[in-house]
């Protein structure tokens, strides 16, 4: 678990109201380890559906010794060409452009100033210099097209890879955070497809770089009520929910190997689930096929004397 996650969860153990006695610092950890891996990140969002952690559905990986192919016979030869040729400093055109053709058509991306962003992270989500790209956890690519947004994500995080995905969607769709989930293999990987209602969370909230959002149920979207614990939040939210508030995302997530997740999705500013259905313009097959490029890869991060996966302020860490 991050510092990131830790901060995020321990301030959020409280969302159902105070608790009745303290806790020891240990019981806090454990179950925001717990949480961590109940967490679902569409650009980072945040929800407290429960899920289980058994893994059944074991991914056809084709990257980073997949489980059982210690020599590494399964990984795409796209992929594995890819990662010899490996250069950080190129993966923000290399990203672009494959979006771009993926979502040709269908979402005519801007060319703008400002309207896309490159977000190179390490495993505690601080923004890397250029110098330091090739040691990189994740990468995204955001693109910010007013009340349509789009994001490609790379990353390796096991906390992210593990779980059993159908036992994961079946979970989400009992709780309602989600409104639809299926579940498909592809040759990448297995493939999670979901459509779910978000609230855009503020930076000093969120804790970390890029746009995070904190996913509700459709009860509540039904209800016309805000979780709990956004009302006493940074974000300051009113206990009615304003539907001007309210945006949707189409989310296809990928699990390559034990570490290696990507995700694409599409984000539209809606006040109903049936009016972002009008408003998507990019199909799941198309979000699929950036998911599941062979090219869009990276490698993972070194590991440094501390045990830590590299960060970019490793003092006082250790793993």
């Amino acid at each position: 678990m991050t510092r990131t996650e830790l901060t995020d969860l321990l301030h959020r153990h409280v969302e159902a109201g105070d608790p009745g006695e303290a806790m020891a610092v240990a019981d806090v950890v454990r179950r925001g380890q717990r949480r961590v891996r109940r967490r679902r990140t569409f650009g980072a969002i945040t929800c407290a559906a429960v899920v289980a952690a058994v893994v059944v559905l074991t991914p056809t990986a084709r990257g980073f010794l997949p489980r059982g192919d210690r020599a590494g016979s399964g990984i795409d030869p796209a992929t594995r060409q890819a990662l010899v040729d490996y250069d950080a400093a190129t993966m923000p055109r290399l990203i672009d452009e494959h979006v771009r053709s993926a979502f040709a058509g269908t979402a005519d991306l801007s060319h703008k100033p400002g309207s896309r962003r490159f977000l190179p992270l390490d495993g505690q989500d601080q923004i890397l210099p250029k110098k330091d790209w090739d040691k990189a956890s994740s990468m995204t690519m955001q693109y910010d097209e007013g009340s349509r947004r789009y994001r490609a994500y790379l990353g390796h995080a096991k906390s992210e890879a593990e779980g059993n995905a159908r036992d994961i969607c079946a979970g989400n769709l009992s709780s309602g955070y989600t409104y639809t989930c299926s579940v498909d293999r592809t040759d990448a990987g297995v493939a999670t497809t979901t459509i779910s209602a978000v609230l855009p969370l503020s930076h000093a909230d969120a804790g970390q770089p890029g746009w995070s959002w904190a996913a509700i149920t459709r009860s509540q979207v039904d209800r016309g009520v805000t979780p709990h614990w956004l009302r006493e939040d940074v974000n300051k939210y009113d206990k009615l929910l304003d539907p001007a508030d309210l945006w949707f995302v189409r989310t296809v997530k990928v699990v390559h190997s034990e570490t290696f997740v990507t995700t694409t999705s599409e984000y539209v500013h809606a006040s109903s689930y049936a009016a972002a259905l009008r408003m998507f313009r990019v199909p799941a097959s198309a979000l699929t096929t950036v998911a599941t490029d062979p090219v869009l890869v990276i490698p993972q991060p070194p590991v440094q004397k501390n045990g830590c996966v590299w960060q970019l302020h490793s003092e006082d860490a250790s793993c």
